[in-house]
């Protein structure tokens, strides 16, 4: 994607990473990079997809696409995810607005389960994890109740972001190509 970026002139690591991340106290696209990184655990990384491309086998791919959130879960959605979970950090989140574009992360094709540690989340996540932050919860405890809703979710309960009925994010293709 970056050489892509280069052949037409454009400079990206400019746009990342973002203001919001910049107050969270992230200063490079690298330790943005690590924190993708840390989110995939301890399985090892089975391949590299293209964007919306599907998973040859079982475990844990990482897609190369775009950053921004929107675009990056209609590429999973053509590989054929059908729940997706997103962790949403600190300062992305809205204080009084239920949705914000840079906030919303979802989209009207596939559930999208929102997960976070920030205390102003209370309202606008699926699940709340900031008492592992305080030590009051094990992240294994944690963990199960992230698998729980994603069954729960699989079986047909709401998220979150599916029960606003005021802004909807709007479906953002990323391309790979020249639009004409």
């Amino acid at each position: 994607m970056e050489g892509r970026a280069i052949e037409a002139g454009i400079d990206i690591r400019g746009s990342e990473p973002t203001p919001a991340n910049i107050k969270g106290g992230l200063t490079t696209i690298e330790e943005k990079s690590l924190g993708a990184i840390i989110k995939g655990g301890t399985k090892p990384v089975q391949g590299v997809l293209e964007y919306a491309e599907k998973p040859r086998g079982k475990g844990l791919y990482v897609m190369d696409s775009t950053a921004h959130t929107n675009e990056t879960l209609i590429g999973f959605t053509a590989a054929g995810c059908q729940i997706s979970i997103v962790s949403m950090g600190l300062f992305n989140l809205p204080l009084k607005l239920p949705m914000l574009p840079a906030a919303s992360a979802g989209t009207p094709i596939i559930p999208v389960i929102k997960v976070s540690t920030a205390p102003q989340g209370i309202g606008y996540l699926d699940i709340h994890t900031d008492k592992v932050l305080t030590g009051e919860e094990a992240i294994e405890e944690a963990g199960r109740r992230i698998f729980n809703e994603v069954l729960e979710v699989a079986s047909g309960k709401k998220t979150v972001v599916e029960t606003f009925r005021g802004y909807i994010e709007p479906i953002a293709i990323y391309t790979t190509g020249p639009l004409l």
